[in-house]
Parts: C-alpha cells; sequence; structure tokens
C-alpha cells in the first residue's frame, strides 16, 4: 500500500516496477489518486519515502512514481494460500485487446485478497450529457468484468 502522504492521507496499490531508457526505474500508480508532484510513501506517512509522482501516461489513468535510489522493488505478486508454489513474476503489460473475451481474470491485492473472474466483452456505453453546447450524445468503449470468487468456474450462462 502507497500513502500521499498529505494531511487528507491517499492510499492506493503499488503497480509493477518500469524502467525507462536511460535506466530510470518507476511504479505505476493510479492517476487520479495523487497529483503529480505528490510524495509516495509506504505503508503510510508514518513509513518511508518511496519517491514522487512525476508523470500521467495520457489517456490510460496511469501515473509513474519516480522510485528513489536505493528502494528495492520486485514484481512478483505476493504470496498466498489459494495459487500453490512460488510467487508470480511479472513480465511485461498486457495489451488490452490481447486479452480475449471469457478469459480468466485472477487478482490478489492486500485490499481485495484473491479473486477469480471472467473478462467481459469489449463494448461501447453511452454517456448522457448535461451540456446544451456539447454533443447529443458520446459513446466510450468500455469492458465489464465479472469478479467473484470461483466466478470462472460457476458464471451463469446470459450473464
Amino acid at each position: 500500500m502507497l500513502s500521499s502522504g498529505q494531511t487528507s492521507e491517499l492510499f492506493v496499490s503499488s503497480g509493477v516496477l518500469v524502467q525507462d531508457r536511460t535506466g530510470a526505474r518507476y511504479m505505476i500508480i493510479s492517476s487520479n489518486s495523487f497529483p503529480p508532484g505528490t510524495t509516495v510513501y509506504q505503508p503510510n506517512i508514518d513509513g518511508h519515502r518511496v519517491g514522487e509522482v512525476t508523470a500521467y501516461v495520457p489517456n490510460t489513468g496511469l501515473a509513474l512514481v519516480k522510485l528513489d535510489d536505493g528502494i528495492e522493488f520486485t514484481n512478483e505478486l505476493f504470496q498466498n494460500t489459494v495459487i500453490p508454489g512460488l510467487p508470480t513474476r511479472l513480465t511485461n503489460l498486457a495489451r488490452g485487446n490481447a486479452i480475449s473475451a471469457n478469459s480468466d481474470n485472477l487478482l490478489d491485492t492486500p485490499f481485495t485478497g484473491y479473486m477469480e473472474g471472467q473478462r467481459g466483452h469489449l463494448c461501447e456505453i453511452r454517456v448522457p450529457n448535461d451540456d446544451p453546447s456539447g454533443p447529443s450524445q458520446r459513446w466510450i468503449k468500455c469492458r465489464w468484468d465479472y469478479m467473484e470468487q470461483g466466478s470462472h468456474q460457476y458464471m451463469v450462462d446470459g450473464l
């Protein structure tokens, strides 16, 4: 867990480690969690400094935390009692269109614990617009995922 370290602390789970061409190391986090320039702590303001939010990745909802020197970070999921064996090592980010609908969707976070689900179909939904000078209707791409313990094995037909 990461903290914004401000008076009204914001918390977010840590993402994956990425590295740019120069070797600078960054951690991915949710961009709506911390504004640019925010110092990031782990697990809270009383913990240790991890780095600083330095960039947003446009149109993704992601931000980059430049890790301070000396911060150790490994792209491994933490161990759990559901999936036996060693932790899974993350090696790359999958492109959204490379993951097919109805494929298993497995999450394991400090906030939710282990969850199973199915990847939904890519579709478009209409976003109502209250602005009379704006377009009458706007469509955005979305994907609905169905998450529940054991749901990938017991998905109800027609859902």
